[in-house]
């Protein structure tokens, strides 16, 4: 409500204590909370156990260290160079959250971690925090998702439907000139895209029946908006640049003629919400990123997903190198469709994908934390 300014959402989402007493799969619920002296985290597990509670001790000052560790392992993760210190400044974090529930997660055999965050933490993934003792990442045990609040829209498992996506992207140079406040205008000059073309093609060819992608010159807001009133869908999938703000104004996605708002996705995606029979399991947000420095820049996916009324939406806390990413979206999809035969959730499907992406053993060394880290799954994990 904060961030659209009004609390006039038409999404009816359900709140997350029924889901944890409602969830059979095991599965933990972190809350983690920053204050002035101390890190505050609340555990849940599913099946309505009675709620556990940690915190970390901190003066002002060592909250501060809180702080610059965090801003430290997001810098370090967006460079690919980095991954002793990635393991190092992620161990800290693991060590504040997961450390003292360890046991318990075993003790019940939790299979899925699913995170509401406070400031600084939603930008940077959970599934890097680093155990030292197993010398392992948080997502090599668990599959991982997270929620922005303590309401879901409607959670549903992905298993009960077969998947028809709409793609779409832009992969060449684009400039736009953007106004800013007071009639200031801003030109904003986006780089090409190389592995888009790609990225969509092999989606097509794992999921049949999806129509063809709308590229470049065709990914324009009219003919977006005619594909969605016109097509049976139920996941969106957009390869192009975005940005994501705790600044409404700020969060865009890039569409060939225009920046599109999410303003304008209230409008957009309207016919979806209501057609509830069908509604969209899943937003994919390839090669956008979070606003820098911005602690609370991860409201801008979640601000994206509720007026698209998606279930989930997979996103990316940084733009990763262009060619891993579209490698990455083809084995998720894959994932997908092997999982919805087997009955598992959008969060191991994320799971499965990152973790092929670990055991590469290529020259294209795709298992450091910077190609496989920044994909993050919001809201539905089911």
């Amino acid at each position: 409500n904060d961030f659209f300014g009004n609390a006039c959402l038409e999404a009816k989402p359900q709140e997350i204590d029924t889901v944890i007493k409602e969830t059979s799969s095991p599965t933990a619920f972190f809350y983690a909370i920053i204050l002035k002296d101390r890190l505050e985290v609340i555990l849940a597990l599913s099946g309505g156990k009675e709620l556990q509670h940690y915190h970390t001790n901190k003066s002002q000052d060592e909250v501060k260290t809180i702080k610059e560790t965090i801003k430290k392992l997001r810098t370090y993760l967006s460079n690919r160079t980095r991954t002793g210190d990635v393991k190092k400044e992620s161990q800290k974090v693991y060590n504040w959250l997961i450390k003292k529930a360890q046991k318990q997660l075993e003790i019940n055999q939790v299979q899925t971690l699913v995170f509401v965050l406070d400031g600084q933490l939603r930008n940077i993934p959970m599934a890097v925090l680093y155990n030292i003792e197993t010398e392992q990442y948080l997502v090599e045990d668990y599959a991982i998702a997270l929620t922005p609040g303590l309401q879901l829209l409607d959670p549903q498992p992905i298993k009960q439907v077969s998947l028809n996506v709409l793609t779409g992207g832009v992969s060449e140079r684009r400039k736009k000139e953007e106004i800013k406040n007071f009639g200031r205008t801003k030109r904003i000059d986006f780089p090409e895209i190389q592995f888009v073309k790609d990225e969509l093609t092999d989606i097509g060819l794992v999921i049949p029946n999806s129509p063809e992608p709308l590229l470049n010159k065709e990914f324009l807001k009219e003919q977006l908006l005619k594909e969605l009133k016109s097509a049976k869908f139920n996941a969106v999938h957009l390869a192009t640049h975005g940005n994501f703000s705790s600044n409404p104004e700020e969060t865009y996605i890039l569409t060939w003629d225009r920046l599109l708002k999410i303003q304008d996705l209230e409008n957009f995606f309207q016919i979806k919400r209501a057609n509830q029979s069908n509604p969209i399991e899943l937003l994919v947000l390839s090669a956008c990123k979070t606003a820098k420095g911005d602690e609370r820049a991860t409201l801008g996916i979640a601000g994206i997903a509720v007026r698209a009324g998606a279930r989930s939406t997979l996103a990316t806390l940084w733009p990763a190198f262009d060619e891993s990413t579209a490698e990455f979206m083809l084995l998720f999809y894959q994932q997908l469709i092997q999982n919805n035969a087997e009955n598992m959730t959008k969060a191991e499907a994320l799971r499965q994908a990152q973790l092929k992406f670990l055991d590469d053993k290529t020259e294209k060394r795709w298992n450091r934390p910077y190609f496989w880290a920044p994909f993050i799954l919001l809201g539905n994990w089911l």
